[in-house]
């Protein structure tokens, strides 16, 4: 899959800081919203996909942008 619906949510995050946070975010939000309506780029991007590409498409097509980050 190459990105949430119109309508999804983008999980942002660093890997290293924040990933569990992320992690239980989209578990808590995909069990909420459904399969394909939050994107998380672990989870999202097709292996040999364009990683860029599909961030920036992700980001303007979703509804609600979260930002994890460990203080």
């Amino acid at each position: 899959m190459s990105g949430p619906s119109r309508g999804g949510i983008f999980i942002s995050y660093r890997r290293q800081e924040s990933a569990g946070y992320a992690g239980r975010l989209y578990d808590r939000l995909t069990a909420h919203f459904g399969e394909g309506q939050v994107f998380r780029d672990i989870d999202m991007i097709e292996l040999g996909g364009d990683f860029a590409e599909v961030i920036t498409q992700a980001i303007s097509t979703c509804q609600v942008l979260l930002v994890a980050r460990q203080p």
